[in-house]
């Protein structure tokens, strides 16, 4: 499935809902408001560019506004027919993530991609459930930056989560959805499991986490992660973090198991900077492989809010050596723009 009709899609879902209530449609536009501020206060005079700049930042939050707004009555409406229409005290954290990620491989070609990411919790299933709707590789948590897998041609994916709290320091997840991958349609079930322990005595964190998927057509992906930081300062902003992954499929032979050493430091609430070491190695050679080590690499990430608090941009130079390459350096880039919508 194309990056742009993954978009389209998202996109109809999302217009079927952006009609405003009578209300909202009534209000005064931007133009107007300003116009009322002009006449109120005639003495202040505006010149007409800062009139411009105001009115195209007004127009973009209000934009961002309608589309969040809509996003968010599309997530309810869903909830209202899982959930029957029970109330609920407070309005959940639903967000949607849109991505826009440029990266060049040595010298190979540019290649450009959108993604999308959207994790709605439905508080009338008592929280226990949520949708998930990505074009990412996988549905984990986060973006932890770690070469567990090779690419793959995954594409669009639908699914509904159900949460199980293990203990106190780990839980137990099971999805259930649909996914565009090595080009059909699969159905797919998916067992995560997560446990953390904290050592008080040396300061550091562990975590382990075990993600088994089984599609329809592609048989089983079992992701094995096992992650231990340091907080390095009083303020926790920097990190120290070792992550060892591990991969197994059933078109694979062998397992592919990766490491990443990296350093992570947050600069204030906007601005963040990491520095990691990566190293993959398959036990056993499929395909095209000829080597076992398949390389290493060192590469910066920094990440950075501006302009509006929800919009991102992320920048990671490096530098790889790696089989498919002859071990010969070779430079490396990503950057990525994103866009948050919903209640964040």
């Amino acid at each position: 499935m194309s990056i742009g009709k993954q978009l389209l899609l998202v996109a109809l879902l999302l217009s079927a809902n952006t009609r405003l209530p009578a209300a909202e449609q009534q209000g005064p536009s931007i133009e107007e408001q300003i116009s009322s501020q002009d006449s109120q206060n005639p003495v202040q005079a505006v010149e007409p560019e800062l009139r411009s700049d105001a009115l195209s930042e007004g127009l973009v939050d209000r934009t961002h506004t309608l589309v969040s707004e809509s996003f968010n009555r599309f997530i309810y409406q869903i909830d209202d027919t899982i959930g029957g229409g029970e109330s609920i005290d407070q309005v959940p954290r639903n967000t949607a993530k849109l991505r826009l990620e440029l990266t060049k491989n040595g010298n190979s070609r540019s290649e450009l991609k959108g993604t999308i990411k959207v994790r709605a919790v439905l508080p009338r299933s008592e929280k226990r459930l949520r949708l998930l709707i990505s074009t990412e590789e996988d549905l984990k948590p986060a973006d932890e930056g770690s070469a567990a897998g090779d690419s793959n041609t995954d594409g669009l994916s639908f699914a509904l989560r159900f949460i199980k709290q293990a203990r106190e320091n780990g839980f137990v997840n099971f999805d259930l959805g649909a996914r565009w991958r090595d080009n059909k349609v699969q159905m797919f079930g998916r067992i995560n499991l997560s446990l953390d322990y904290a050592h008080d005595l040396t300061g550091f964190h562990s975590k382990l986490t075990n993600n088994l998927y089984q599609y329809s057509s592609s048989g089983f992906e079992n992701r094995l992660r096992y992650d231990l930081s340091r907080t390095l300062d009083e303020r926790d902003s920097l990190v120290l973090r070792a992550s060892t992954d591990i991969l197994w499929r059933d078109d694979r032979h062998g397992a592919l198991i990766s490491e990443t050493l990296g350093l992570y430091t947050d600069f204030d609430e906007k601005r963040a900077l990491a520095l990691e070491l990566l190293a993959s190695y398959t036990t056993r050679l499929n395909g095209e492989d000829t080597e076992h080590y398949r390389g290493n690499s060192v590469r910066f990430r920094f990440r950075h809010n501006f302009w509006r608090k929800w919009f991102y941009y992320e920048f990671w130079p490096g530098v790889s050596w790696s089989a498919d390459n002859n071990y010969s350096m070779a430079f490396q880039s990503f950057f990525r723009i994103e866009t948050l919508l919903g209640k964040f």
